[in-house]
Order: C-alpha cells, then structure tokens, then sequence
C-alpha cells in the first residue's frame, strides 16, 4: 500500500500543460544579462534578478587585490555578497537551486517550494482514487463532499487507529490540493456584472429608508425611528434545485473542460422555491416557505385518490416549514398576499413596519402594494442589480445557507443511489 501512495503521488504531481522553450543555461547566456547591483537592500528578489546574479557570478571578471599588475579572476561569493547586497547563505542557495530558478516563471520569486509530505498517505490513496472516479463520472466536487470522503477513506485505511488523529485542517487540505495538483475550477462561463450606476441606487434606497423611519405626527420614537427591530424583516425568494450543478468544483490542474453530470435525467432543471424572511431582531419569527410543483387542488374521478397523496406527502414534511404547491413552482402574487396575511402580519407588533424585498414584477402589482398599504407595512424595493449588495438575505444568509444545504442535498443523493 504504501508503495502504491508513493506512486500516486508522483504521478499525481505532474501536469497536463505542454511545456514551454527550456530557459538558456547561464554558460551560454551573454554579459547583458548581468543584473544591475542594489541600491538598498532588498527582502525579496525576482527570478530576473536571481539569474542576473547567478549571470554575473559565472562570467565576470573582477581585479585580484594580491596582483599588482591588476590581474583578473573569477568573483568569490563575497565579491558577489558585496556587489548585490545580499547575504553569502542566500547566494549559496541560489546556486544550490540554479536549475529550478531558471525553469521557474517570469516574474516570479523563483524560490524552490518545500515539499510538504503527506501525513496519511494510504488514506490519500483511497481519497484520491475516489476523487478520480467521481470526477470521471462528471459529478462536481467540493470541499464537503471530500471532507466526508477524508473520513471514510480514513477509516478504510486506519481501521486500527482513532478518528480523532485526523483533522481536515485548512493546512492539509491545501497540502493534499497541491500534491494532487487540484484546484476549483468554474463548472460554467456566466458571470453578474454590477451596473454603473449601482451606486445611485442605493443612495436612493436609503434616502428612502431614512425619509419613512422619521418620526410623524403623534408617533413616539422607537428603536430605529418610527420603526421596532422586531417591525424590520426582509424577504426574499431563492431557487432550491434538486441537485447542484452549477457554481465551482474541484477538478485537475490544467483541464480545459470541467464537466457536470446530473445523478438523474433532468434533475438539473427541477427545482423548487424557497421563501425566507428576516427580521432586524435576527429572531426567527415566520417559518421558511417550500413551493414545490403540483396542483393546488385536484378534482375529477381520482380527486379522492390524489388527496391521499397529498395528505402522505404532508406527513412526512417537517413542522418547522410551510409546504405549497403550484404549476410552475414560483411565487405569484396571490401566493405572496396569503404569505403576508397568514404568516407575516400575525407575528408583527402593532404601529408601523417595513419590508425589503426586490423588484421582482409580482411584488410590485397593486395587489401586493394595496395588502402591504392595508396592514401599515412599508415595502423597500430594492432596485434590480443591488441586491447582492445591500439585501440582508443576500449578503450574509443565502451563500452559507446553500453552501449547508448543498452538502446535505449531496449526501441524501449518496444514500439513494446506494439503496
């Protein structure tokens, strides 16, 4: 087994690019690749400057102090130590390391990496072979997923051996990603682009926040303004796919095309819709909200039939969410004001409240506004573009929320296709 580690490793540390021209030896580059000498002294050099040195110290002639007829000789490494300004041990590594210097990158330090040796190398083995065959599979992989692979392959190899000796610490990760030569790459080409002019709108939404959060007439002053934390909240729809397809994967160094398949067919367009809300307590106040796709109601020879579906499809949904359904699984309009009558409004205080939602086309219908305007709610409508900048839900609860519900969604997948 361990011989088997090492040769992974090996193998594993190469790349699949072309390689470039060999750089020329310092015996055949020429005297105007001499570097210039320091003017103060430096703590980092280039891979420029480290083969103008190793030029210089192998072709430049220096006077003999013990000649008097000035006779020339090779250069000492302290003749270089005190031309360059640098110190006699750094010289010496740089000779040590001349041929990894000059295959190095432009512009880069040049700097020989230390080789950082695997801990476990039999359970880096299995990981590694699991890894292949997932990505051969096209199915994407991320950090959860090779965090609870860690651990199988840990126990798989050690079985003598406590849990606890291993840790998926930043450090080793990065070490096993660099000695496997894996990185994330993007599984897709697109990309959002803030417009120009984002920052006029949010200096007009919050010109809008602050003009309704002044005290009025026979108001008395609260927390923020005319507002309570507890009147403050911010809704938001998100798409809940049935599988993650889309985003980053790890794959190999090198790759030109990162592909990703779909445990099962068209399950990358299936999804759902998930409803969240907020409030500025940072207290849970009304349940999330789940629309899957269906009919709302069933009529006909099999209404009886159906209905008992939906009654056991109830059954095993869990108590701390709501559950809808509809055609096209998205919000509408007469969803939204059910959402607000039933379960935003009764968890309200009394007085004045506001709500930050996008300008997604259902929230902004007379329906919705007349409803909101009836229940003395506010609507913040945050303009098209800025909400991964200043909504709540975007900025700090959506990515970790997916980020949870992606590994939990992987893992539910792992145990179907197994059983």
């Amino acid at each position: 087994m361990l011989q088997l580690a090492s040769t992974v490793l090996a193998s594993s540390a190469t790349s699949g690019l072309r390689p470039g021209p060999k750089s020329k030896p310092l015996a055949l580059r020429s005297m105007t690749s001499f570097a210039p000498p320091h003017r103060r002294l430096q703590q980092s050099h280039t891979r420029e400057f480290k083969i103008g040195v190793l030029a210089w110290w192998t072709h430049a002639q220096v006077p003999s102090p013990n000649s008097p007829s000035g006779k020339l000789r090779s250069p000492t490494v302290k003749d270089v130590s005190l031309r360059y300004q640098v110190p006699i041990s750094t010289l010496r590594d740089w000779r040590r390391n001349e041929s990894h210097i000059l295959n190095a990158k432009k512009s880069s330090s040049g700097s020989c990496p230390k080789e950082r040796r695997a801990l476990w190398p039999e359970m880096e083995v299995l990981l590694y072979q699991a890894y292949r065959c997932r990505r051969e599979e096209k199915k994407a992989v991320w950090q959860g997923w090779l965090r609870r692979q860690s651990i199988i392959s840990f126990k798989t190899a050690y079985p003598d051996k406590d849990l606890d000796d291993f840790i998926f610490s930043r450090g080793w990760f990065t070490g096993f990603l660099s000695r496997h030569s894996i990185s994330l790459r993007f599984t897709t080409n697109k990309s959002q682009k803030v417009p120009e002019e984002y920052l006029t709108g949010i200096l007009q939404l919050m010109q809008f926040n602050r003009r309704n959060s002044q005290i009025r007439s026979q108001e008395e002053e609260r927390v923020v303004g005319r507002y309570l934390l507890e009147s403050i909240c911010n809704m938001d729809e998100t798409p809940l796919p049935f599988e993650y397809l889309n985003g980053q994967t790890y794959a190999d160094k090198g790759s030109h095309t990162v592909q990703v398949k779909a445990t099962a067919s068209g399950w990358d367009k299936r999804q759902a819709t998930l409803v969240l809300c907020i409030f500025g307590s940072g207290k849970n106040r009304v349940r999330p909200l789940i629309i899957f796709k269906g009919k709302e109601s069933y009529s006909g020879t099999r209404q009886k039939y159906y209905q008992q579906k939906r009654i056991e499809e109830m059954s095993q949904s869990d108590t701390r969410v709501i559950v809808h359904w509809n055609e096209t699984a998205y919000a509408n309009a007469d969803l939204l004001i059910e959402w607000i009558t039933d379960y935003l409004v009764p968890v309200l205080p009394s007085g004045p409240r506001l709500l930050a939602l996008d300008v997604a086309k259902f929230h902004c219908t007379d329906s919705v506004l007349q409803t909101l305007h009836e229940h003395d709610i506010t609507p913040s409508i945050i303009p098209a573009g800025r909400t991964g900048l200043v909504q709540p839900l975007d900025v700090s609860v959506n990515k970790p929320f997916k980020d949870l519900l992606r590994d939990l969604i992987d893992q539910a997948l792992e145990n179907y296709q197994t059983t």
